[in-house]
C-alpha cells in the first residue's frame, strides 16, 4: 500500500455531484445502498432478519447496533435500492433510507471538506467553538526578503479560498481572515 488510508462513508440521500467532481475530491468509487432500521427482540429475531435479507438476494454491507433509546435496535446497510415490496417482506424493518456508499482514498486532502461537499450541508457554528483562524504568519527573520513573505501570504490566501470553495468557510469568514493575513 502507498501509505494512504481508505475511508468508506455512507451518505443518506442521493449524492448529486458528477462522477468527475467526486474523482477530483479523491473518491475511489460510489455505490447505491439502503440503510434499514430494524427492531429485533432477541438474537433469534436478528438471525431471522439476516436470513430474510440473504433469501431476498440483498447484499449485506454493514450491520451495527443502534444507540440505546433510538427507535430501532439495529441498523443494516445493504447494497442497492430496496423497494416497498421487499420492505414488506422484511417485517422487522421500520424504515428504509436510500443512500450512497462512497470509498475515499485519504491522503493530504481534507476529509471534512469532502463530507461538506457530498452532504451539501454546513454545520451551524456553535457558541462553544472558536471562530476559524488563519494560520499564523511565519516569524520574521532579519534576512527574510519581502517576496518570501508575500509568497507565504499568497499560499495562505489560496488555502482560505479552497476552504471557502469546499463550504468550510463562509464569504464573511473568508473576508475577515483575508484582512487578518494582509494586515488591513
Amino acid at each position: 500500500m502507498d501509505g494512504t488510508t481508505m475511508v468508506e462513508v455512507t451518505v443518506l440521500g442521493p449524492v448529486t455531484l458528477p462522477a468527475a467532481d467526486l474523482a477530483e475530491l479523491g473518491v475511489h468509487r460510489t455505490a447505491e445502498c439502503t440503510l434499514l432500521e430494524a427492531t429485533v427482540r432477541d438474537q433469534a429475531a436478528l438471525y431471522g432478519l439476516l436470513q430474510r435479507l440473504a433469501a431476498l438476494g440483498l447484499e449485506l454491507v454493514e450491520l451495527r447496533t443502534a444507540t440505546p433509546g433510538q427507535r430501532a435496535d439495529v441498523e443494516v446497510v445493504v447494497r442497492g435500492p430496496v423497494g416497498a415490496l421487499v420492505q414488506e417482506m422484511l417485517r422487522d424493518v421500520g424504515r428504509a433510507l436510500p443512500g450512497s456508499l462512497t470509498s475515499y482514498r485519504l491522503r493530504d486532502t481534507d476529509l471534512a471538506g469532502l463530507l461538506a461537499v457530498v452532504s451539501g450541508l454546513r454545520e451551524p457554528p456553535s457558541g462553544d467553538d472558536p471562530p476559524p483562524t488563519a494560520p499564523p504568519d511565519p516569524p520574521a527573520t532579519p534576512g527574510q526578503r519581502a517576496s518570501d513573505a508575500m509568497d507565504v501570504r499568497i499560499a495562505q490566501l489560496r488555502e482560505l479560498a479552497a476552504l471557502r470553495d469546499q463550504g468550510v468557510l463562509t464569504d464573511a469568514e473568508l473576508t475577515e481572515q483575508k484582512a487578518h493575513i494582509l494586515g488591513t
